[in-house]
């Protein structure tokens, strides 16, 4: 699955109300990426070091995706046809990671994602 920075910052900072689901997801075996989209969002906080910390033992580098070809391709497809494009840039090329990798993507803002075609988000009670 292609994770969403909604949830990052959901379970690993803040009141952390999801860190339950995401503990969930990661022992069930799931494999989680992250987009380098996301990261950057994530990264540029504010975070504090513990926060910084507990996110790079979770995720390392290897689960961190750069947008390629086929991603860039997708987004900039997105970009061209769906409406608010200009507002929602990050959001699109976080979409097309998923889309690329034929997988779900969890997010907490499903509004910002529901139009966009052939996307599949990911719902925790599906667990």
């Amino acid at each position: 699955m292609v994770i969403d920075t909604s949830v990052l910052v959901a379970a690993l900072a803040g009141d952390r109300s999801q860190a339950r689901q995401l503990l969930q997801v990661l022992t069930a075996g799931i494999p989680v990426r992250v987009p380098a989209t996301v990261f950057y969002e994530w990264s540029r906080g504010p975070r504090t070091s513990q926060e910084e910390q507990v996110f790079a033992r979770l995720f390392p580098d290897a689960v961190i995706r750069v947008l390629g070809p086929q991603e860039a391709r997708i987004a900039a497809s997105l970009y061209r046809t769906l409406p608010g494009a200009r507002k929602r840039q990050n959001d699109l090329a976080i979409a097309a990671h998923a889309l690329a990798e034929d997988t779900e993507l969890w997010t907490l803002n499903r509004e910002d994602f529901e139009d966009i075609p052939g996307l599949k988000l990911f719902r925790i009670e599906s667990l």
